[in-house]
């Protein structure tokens, strides 16, 4: 990308804005809360982790800086046991006894 001399120069003898120190220290917060949970915290979690140690930032920044640094929570797979029907009633009587061989169509 081509820059003017002067322009690098200014970026190169600036100041750190005031922004951006904020930044990077709620990006370090986050990543510490992310690493304390074990990658188990999205956003909304690590907002209230956040809040509770007294640093003031909203839900919509700690989303977009996580997804800018590749933060993702791990998801876990719940099993679910498979429940027996309660209610029986109203279900059909078994007629056919695992025998599906017809000798004719529309037999059974």
């Amino acid at each position: 990308m081509l820059v003017s001399t002067s322009g690098y120069y200014y970026w190169k003898h600036s100041l750190i804005s005031e922004r951006s120190k904020r930044d990077d220290y709620i990006l370090l917060q986050i990543i510490r809360s992310f690493r304390n949970s074990k990658q188990r915290y999205g956003s909304p979690r690590i907002y209230e982790d956040l809040l509770a140690q007294g640093i003031k930032c909203g839900v919509n920044k700690i989303a977009k800086v996580m997804r800018k640094h590749g933060l993702r929570a791990v998801t876990s797979v719940r099993h679910k046991k498979a429940k027996a029907a309660k209610n029986r009633h109203g279900l059909g009587q078994n007629i056919l006894n695992q025998n599906f061989q017809a000798t004719q169509p529309n037999q059974k």
